[in-house]
């Protein structure tokens, strides 16, 4: 009874409240993201659209119609519903119809064809940041998979006056994939942890210093990310509701920096 009146108002005390760490958006001007599908931008990126500060601008460029099912102009209409969720503009979002980039479940999609797509955005827009896929794909599409590696092709190719920077949302494990709401508790509690045994430098060395970007939903945030994710009317069969139910990434996005120096230093 005692530990109940303690839980359940400090779990109640986090999901009231969204929280950033190392929030990469606080230095970024221009953040574009790069998805393969619509309802991607809502299923998996909510909790990061929904945290950017005041200043920032957000783009947003979906590689096709996710015409699988021959559904692509219905799913056409649904991503910009679905962005008027997300407040991303209509001067700032795009979704491309590209022969050589369907949906596709077997397929994986060239990466030089993504690269030529994806550049004349990011020159055009002087877009600094550019998030997207890992290279598991949260899902292990292939088509998830395929942009990360189209936008590591495209910096080794072609040249930019600032080179933008590039991070990929970490893909989890199937356990903690579906932990949805506890998902963002638990990363919450993970976060204050550290920051709370770092204070104290006997323990301090036991306690890893990388500092992961990542951001947690509220219950408000994620109440707005299931409301963007459910214009995609053409999605939501009795799977896509349990997923977006259990989901950990309609609460919490970790991302990982993408080490480009290398292959981009030359064209800066």
């Amino acid at each position: 009874m005692l530990l109940s009146a303690f839980l359940i108002p400090l779990f109640t005390l986090i999901i009231l409240r969204p929280y950033a760490s190392n929030s990469f958006l606080w230095r970024s001007k221009k953040v574009l993201l790069v998805t393969a599908h619509p309802d991607d931008e809502a299923l998996f990126f909510s909790p990061t659209l929904l945290a950017v500060p005041r200043g920032v601008q957000v783009f947003s460029l979906c590689l096709s119609y996710g015409d699988s099912e021959g559904l692509g102009h219905v799913r056409k209409e649904e991503f910009h519903r679905a962005m008027d969720v997300l407040k991303v503009p209509q001067s700032r979002r795009w979704i491309l119809n590209h022969p050589l980039l369907q949906d596709d479940i077997k397929m994986m999609w060239e990466p030089n064809v993504i690269a030529t797509q994806v550049e004349p955005y990011v020159t055009d827009y002087g877009i600094d940041t550019i998030l997207t896929f890992d290279e598991h794909g949260v899902s292990s599409h292939p088509n998830h998979i395929s942009v990360i590696r189209g936008i590591r092709h495209m910096l080794d190719t072609k040249l930019f006056a600032k080179v933008p920077i590039v991070y990929t949302l970490s893909t989890t494990s199937l356990l903690q994939k579906y932990t949805g709401v506890f998902g963002g508790v638990f990363a919450r509690l993970n976060l204050w942890r550290k920051l709370l045994v770092q204070e104290f430098p006997i323990v301090n060395w036991f306690v890893s210093k990388e500092r992961t970007p990542i951001f947690v939903s509220s219950a408000e945030q994620y109440v707005t990310g299931l409301s963007a994710m459910k214009q995609h009317r053409s999605q939501m069969v009795w799977f896509r509701w349990l997923n977006v139910t259990f989901s950990r990434y309609m609460w919490v996005n970790e991302w990982k920096e993408v080490d480009m120096f290398q292959a981009a230093k030359a064209r800066i």
